[in-house]
């Protein structure tokens, strides 16, 4: 893995390294605005899709040794981000 190589050239414990990972977040209760919004940011990734779909890339995350998300907000307004955010813990706390 990439991250185990980068930390034996820099002469670091890969367990001493917090892993985290920056993620804008999009979540669509309709499966086909979910589809569109994940085609419109292409190779971008992140968490976008429903929330089932957004709990699926979490464990991804997690799977990868992902310890902290980190979410972009550019995608949303100052407004809009806590309500996006408060989704999210909620689709989080049912999974």
């Amino acid at each position: 893995m990439i991250f185990e190589r980068h930390c034996r050239e820099s002469d670091r414990d890969p367990v001493e390294v917090a892993v985290s990972a920056n993620a804008f977040l999009i979540v669509e209760d309709d499966a086909d605005r979910a589809a569109a919004a994940r085609d419109a940011m292409g190779e971008r990734g992140g968490l976008v899709g429903t929330p089932d779909q957004i709990l699926s890339h979490v464990a991804s995350y997690a799977e990868a040794g992902v310890e902290e998300l980190v979410i972009a907000g550019f995608n949303h307004t100052a407004q809009g981000l806590p309500g996006e955010l408060h989704r999210l813990s909620e689709i989080l706390a049912r999974g």
